[in-house]
């Protein structure tokens, strides 16, 4: 009996804190609803910002490929045509060495 008695105060006392979180759950929700608003807003903006950018990097990182690319290739030729003039033209070969100082320079 005396068992009983306290099994149902033991229920009535959690019903009673169930009840109570229920309440401190919607009013924390509430309370804090608007931050929570804001922040979503704030991560749907920022993931959009990093969609956008990720985008304007990788057109960066392909132009500058293409760039190192056509680069290797110029100094190719340059060193190719240096190594196709006979060693009597001193006045050629100091223009082409030139040209891939400047190419190399820039």
């Amino acid at each position: 009996m005396v068992f009983q008695r306290q099994v149902v105060e033991l229920r009535r006392l959690g019903a009673q804190l169930d009840n109570m979180a229920e309440k401190i759950n919607a009013a924390a929700r509430d309370r804090h609803h608007p931050q929570h608003e804001w922040l979503t807003e704030r991560a749907v903006a920022l993931q959009q910002k990093a969609a956008d950018y990720e985008t304007v990097v990788e057109s960066h990182i392909d132009s500058w490929n293409s760039f190192n690319q056509n680069f290797e290739d110029v100094c190719a030729i340059l060193d190719d045509i240096k190594n196709r003039l006979p060693p009597t033209s001193p006045d050629l070969t100091s223009d082409v060495s030139l040209l891939s100082q400047q190419v190399s320079v820039n």
